[in-house]
């Protein structure tokens, strides 16, 4: 399965906008929550990276051999001996092996950035669930604390809703 650049951009904007719209959460409770899942992923990213540089050589190898094994294992194609030609190619074969192995490591990073993605998602609908209820409890409790009379509450508008930060 391979990916289009197209939904490449469509993944990284995603992930982009997610992390912007954590970054804008109310409470330290969420904010912290955001950090430590956005942490954990930039270290994973960060600890793929330096074992794909570190392995890279032996991944490739390792890749080439099991390559290799696949093309000299019997073949019944139905042609007679003395027809065909060789069709082991060592530079072909170490061309395929690095494409297997960049390939594997820009999925583990794609498995990272969809890991962070919905992590990410679940905090941010949790947290606007928590910030709603929380606002409706504000404004249920203003419109209980009003202390105006009744004629008074009758005729001018109540207690505006409350604005700004949510202070915890």
């Amino acid at each position: 399965m391979t990916s289009t650049i197209g939904d490449d951009i469509r993944q990284t904007f995603a992930l982009a906008a997610m992390q912007r719209e954590a970054k804008h959460l109310k409470t330290s409770e969420q904010w912290n929550r955001t950090n430590e899942i956005m942490q954990r992923c930039a270290r994973l990213r960060e600890q793929e990276q330096l074992q794909f540089h570190r392995f890279y050589d032996t991944r490739v190898d390792a890749a080439r051999r099991r390559l290799i094994d696949a093309t000299g294992q019997v073949h019944r194609d139905l042609r007679p001996r003395d027809t065909g030609s060789d069709r082991f190619d060592a530079e072909a074969i170490r061309r395929q092996a690095e494409r297997e192995v960049r390939g594997a490591h820009d999925r583990k990073l794609i498995k990272i950035g969809e890991l962070e993605f919905q992590k990410l998602t679940a905090l941010v609908r949790q947290s606007d669930r928590e910030n709603k209820l929380r606002d409706e409890v504000r404004i249920g409790f203003h419109r209980a604390a009003d202390r105006r009379s009744a004629q008074d509450r009758r005729n001018a508008p109540g207690p505006e809703k409350p604005t700004g930060p949510v202070k915890d």
